[in-house]
């Protein structure tokens, strides 16, 4: 999945006005970048695909909710080679290679 190739009606379904498009298209790069070096097995957090510099410093508390949310649909919806995996966090997710 490269967001350059993702119709428009797919990237409009991830848009919000809490997680503008720049946020959801930096999110979609950052996902794609991660997931080479993950580890099968492995479970990882949003935050930590998506790096300090995304989460802490680009996101609000409140959009860091909506990404979150966000993610989850975008997995469910196969844009993402991944598998939502068990979590310790409670309402946190938490993914893993397919």
């Amino acid at each position: 999945m490269s967001n350059s190739t993702l119709p428009r009606e797919v990237l409009d379904l991830y848009i919000t006005a809490s997680l503008p498009e720049p946020l959801v298209i930096e999110m979609m790069q950052l996902i794609e970048e991660f997931t080479p070096s993950m580890i099968p097995g492995h479970r990882y957090l949003l935050e930590t695909m998506c790096g300090n510099a995304f989460w802490d410093k680009r996101l609000k508390p409140s959009q860091r909710t909506q990404a979150g949310s966000t993610m989850a649909k975008m997995v469910s919806g196969g844009l993402f080679d991944l598998n939502f995996a068990a979590t310790y966090h409670g309402v946190t997710k938490m993914y893993q290679l397919k």
